[in-house]
Parts: C-alpha cells; structure tokens; sequence
C-alpha cells in the first residue's frame, strides 16, 4: 500500500507540472516491480526479481502480493530464488519467467562518446522550481488551511489535476468551499464516473455550476430538481435557468400558495390531522407527501413543513 500511495504521488506530480498525461494504459508511463525478501532477523535482502507488463497501479498491487507469496513459497520450502526478469500476466493473476537477469557489471556500461555530460548547476534548477505550478502537497495544504477542508476531502479533490482545476475556478465565484466541495466529490464524481473513460472530460463550465449552485441555495430548485438540471447540462442541455424554466422545476416557496394548499389537506383529512394533534408527530408525513405529490415535488420542503406543523398546533 505504501508503494502504491508513493506511485500514485510521483504520477501526480508528473501530470501537475505537465510532464505527462500519465495514461499508463496507453504507455505514458511505467512502471516495473523489483522485489526481494529477507528471512525475519537477517540484515541483508535476498535475490531481487524483477518484473514487467504493468500497465496499472491496481496490477502492480497484485503483482507485488504475487511475488511476496511466491518467494516466500520458495524460501521456507529450502529453495533458492533466481535472479531474473518476470512478466506479469493481469489476466490469470500470476508472472511468468522471461530471462535471467544479469549483475550490472555484466552490462559493460560506457560513456557515449555522443552524449556529452549534462551539468545542472543551483541557478538552472531554481529558474525550472520558479515555474513549476502548484503540486499536490500545496494544493492540500491550502485547501485544509485557508478553506477549512477536512484533509480527506483535500486529498479526494487533488487526486486528479482536472478536478482540482475545476475547484479551483469554482473557488472564485462561491464561497462556500465545503460545500462546493460535496456537490463536486458527489454529484460531479458520478458523472465522471458514468461516463467509464480513462481521461477525465468535465464538459460543464465552472461559471454554470456555480449558477446551478446560488439556484439550490437560494432555494430555487429542490436538491433533486439540482441534480436533475446538472444532467442535463452535463448532456449540452444549456444553461441551467434555461433548463429550470424548460422543465418547469422551479420550488414553490410562496408562503400564500403554500398555505392555501396546507388549509385545504387538514380539511379534508382530519383523522391525520386529529392523529397529529393527540401526539402521533409522524402523522405530518402524511400531508407533506399529500402537497408534494400535488405539487409534484416542486413545494419547498423546510416552508411547507413550517406551515403544516403551525396550522396543525
């Protein structure tokens, strides 16, 4: 797991700073798994394997539980473990040998004659950190420390730099970063998922989700109506009052309307309403899904429970 997590942190700075897309799949990046063992109280590692053909962190994870089992199989039965290359088949769950592996001296390595030495003095390496972006660390330490985000949530935001770059924008414009954070972990979360792609496409602009958002909190629309309209963007449905209007989800909030409707559902249904008066609070259920069925979910909730329980007491 250590391993993984240190793979998943080196492929998050290389994509940061734009040195690769990291689509392992496709072979932007490798990574093989060199392993050894040692018997518990021994100073010195064993024989070292190495292994190829990984083409995910999820195959490196089980190659390296594979090869922990198989070497230790060999150790405690008296064998001897060869220095050697392994390939990894993803498929049957088990690497298979390829060749034996020589010692480096064995290589005969030399100096190219037509590469010429490449020397990276203070100056250089200071002028390339200048312009290196915010990195993973950073961001998650800004997030827990100027936003107050829980550093799980940092994490869950940073993993990928396309979702950390669409907070960020979102950042600019709303200021509730805990919650814009939910609706992003959440709801955009799912649709990225839906969408079963190995590049991460968010095809909705932050300024509309923001709009969709300060439409939710002003109580516009309902929580559900929300996700309905994001969607629809999600799909090019267009912005999200357009949507709204379209699709008629706009909350009933006005007090009057409400409580035309509330009067009238207490009237007629008194057994619920004497029910409610003689101790059964849950009877309110009733009549909240009696409007909302009238009004087809469009009755705002916290409004309409207010005006039910002050008509009932």
């Amino acid at each position: 797991q250590e391993a993984i997590a240190f793979l998943e942190n080196i492929k998050n700075v290389l994509k940061y700073s734009g040195v690769s897309d990291c689509k392992m799949e496709e072979g932007s990046i490798r990574c093989d798994v060199n392993l050894s063992l040692k018997k518990i109280g021994d100073d010195k590692l064993g024989t070292r394997t190495e292994m190829k053909n990984l083409n995910s962190f999820k195959s490196a994870y089980k190659a390296m539980q594979y090869e922990i089992k198989r070497q230790s199989e060999i150790l405690s039965g008296g064998g001897k473990v060869l220095q050697e290359t392994r390939r990894w088949d993803d498929n049957s769950g088990k690497s298979y040998s390829m060749r034996s592996k020589e010692d480096a001296q064995d290589y005969r390595y030399f100096p190219d004659p037509d590469l010429v030495p490449l020397i990276l003095n203070d100056d250089y390496i200071n002028e390339i950190k200048s312009k290196l972006p915010e990195l993973p660390a950073q961001k998650i330490e800004r997030y827990t420390q100027k936003y107050k985000l829980s550093a799980y949530d940092a994490q869950v935001l940073t993993a990928d730099s396309e979702i950390a770059e669409f907070f960020d924008q979102c950042c600019n414009d709303y200021g509730n970063k805990k919650a814009l954070a939910n609706w992003i972990m959440g709801d955009i979360m799912r649709k990225i998922k839906e969408q079963n792609e190995s590049s991460i496409i968010i095809p909705i602009k932050p300024a509309g989700f923001i709009k969709l958002l300060n439409m939710y909190d002003d109580k516009t629309i309902s929580q559900n109506a929300a996700r309905v309209v994001l969607d629809k963007m999600w799909e090019g449905g267009g912005q999200p009052l357009q949507i709204v209007e379209k699709l008629g989800l706009k909350q009933i909030s006005d007090t009057d309307e409400l409580l035309n409707m509330v009067k009238d559902i207490i009237k007629n249904n008194p057994k619920p309403a004497e029910d409610y008066k003689q101790g059964n609070k849950k009877a309110i259920a009733f009549f909240v899904g009696q409007i909302m069925k009238a009004t087809k979910g469009k009755a705002n909730p916290q409004t309409l429970n207010e005006l039910l329980i002050k008509e009932l007491e």
